[in-house]
């Protein structure tokens, strides 16, 4: 029988690494992405487009952290050109392999997602987590 609460909520648990060899990132921290594309701690000051989501457990540096994300999804993607992880947006849909094309995302009010990956020339395939 369905819910007559409401509408169901769901969350997108995203697993990435932690990448500061000096810093941990903990339970209920928010994070951002490096231009790598890893996960680290978001701190007062930072965009907040760049925010991704909240760790869900601790984590040492470079080990994986599991974050509930405040994403629609993950998809497999290609950068039309090379750009780093972070912020990206849609540029064209490429017919011949299939898959939407991606830029880097310059404007903090217009993007689309977040790329989960650096690209270092077009056509690389990228995982972006899609914005809500």
């Amino acid at each position: 029988m369905p819910s007559t609460l409401g509408t169901p909520a769901t969350t997108i648990m995203l697993q990435g690494f932690s990448n500061h060899f000096t810093h941990v990132v903990f339970k209920g921290q928010p994070v951002k992405l490096d231009t790598a594309g890893k996960v680290t701690p978001y701190i007062a000051g930072d965009d907040p487009s760049m925010l991704i989501g909240i760790s869900h457990a601790d984590a040492a540096a470079a080990e994986l952290v599991t974050v509930a994300t405040r994403g629609l999804g993950v998809v497999n993607a290609q950068a039309n050109a090379a750009m780093f992880g972070g912020l990206a947006k849609v540029h064209s849909y490429y017919a011949t392999n299939s898959r939407v094309l991606y830029i880097q995302g310059t404007d903090t009010t217009d993007f689309n997602g977040w790329a989960l990956d650096a690209a270092a020339a077009q056509y690389d395939n990228i995982r972006v987590l899609i914005k809500m």
